[in-house]
């Protein structure tokens, strides 16, 4: 008995052990399969994902680029009537142009000296609505707290980057999409993304109109993203500058790209 059961066993050996290898093999290629599906599909979802949200913050850029052309066409329009609008009335339609696009930080028109009504001389220290220094008229509407808030713009004639927000678009003659900058303004550290847009008069560059983006903006929209359990989402800018990240402490480093 025990004879024959060794024969057999020598007979079914090599076939369970074939069987065996074959169930192994057919495991590991449907392992491989399945994997190989599922990074795929995840690819695609990322993939989508990215598009997704890419296409809606370009509307937001886009936006914000069309009220700056706005805003610069009609400052150019404001100044051929050699500034028959009184200052105060063009200081309120930019505070309701950020009251009405939540999507905005601010908005701002700088004319260059007497650019706008030449009376810079006269109104210099008057408090009149986006007066500032020595009378220059250069209107800022800023959102802080939750309030719309109207002030003077400063700050454009600085020798370092700082002032790139305006010398930029003014220098070249067109429009310009910054990289984020940190300021202080009020009581709050803000890093928003300036877009300027010059305008003319008598073909002459007479000043720059233009919106920031706040960062915040970006961060809130992206931080309730979820990639699967262990991935996150982050935003660079066209210079490599990190907007958004889960890291705080490298937002506004420059991106090592491997």
């Amino acid at each position: 008995m025990l004879m024959k059961i060794s024969f057999r066993m020598k007979i079914l050996l090599p076939v369970v052990v074939s069987v065996v290898i074959a169930f192994l093999l057919t495991g590991i290629a449907s392992y491989r399969a399945v994997n190989r599906e599922t990074v795929i599909i995840a690819q695609n979802d990322v993939r989508n994902m990215t598009y997704r949200y890419g296409h809606l913050i370009k509307s937001y850029v886009e936006q914000a680029l069309s009220t700056s052309f706005a805003l610069s066409a009609s400052a150019e329009a404001m100044s051929a009537n050699g500034g028959a609008i009184e200052r105060k009335k063009v200081a309120d339609m930019l505070k309701k142009a950020v009251e009405d696009n939540p999507t905005l930080f601010d908005a701002w028109i700088v004319w260059e000296p007497d650019m706008f009504d030449g009376q810079d001389e006269e109104l210099d220290g008057s408090g009149t609505s986006g007066t500032g220094e020595n009378g220059q008229f250069a209107p800022f509407a800023v959102r802080l707290g939750g309030v719309v808030r109207l002030a003077a713009a400063g700050g454009m004639y600085e020798s370092d980057w700082s002032s790139d927000w305006y010398q930029k678009p003014f220098q070249s003659g067109k429009p310009n999409i910054g990289e984020p900058i940190t300021r202080n303004i009020g009581d709050e550290t803000v890093t928003s993304v300036s877009i300027g847009v010059p305008f003319t008069v008598n073909g002459k560059t007479a000043g720059v109109a233009g919106v920031d983006i706040s960062v915040e903006l970006f961060d809130e929209l992206l931080s309730g993203v979820s990639v699967y359990e262990s991935g996150y989402t982050f935003m660079l800018s066209h210079n490599y500058t990190v907007l958004v990240h889960p890291v705080l402490e490298i937002v506004g480093s420059r991106a090592r790209l491997a």
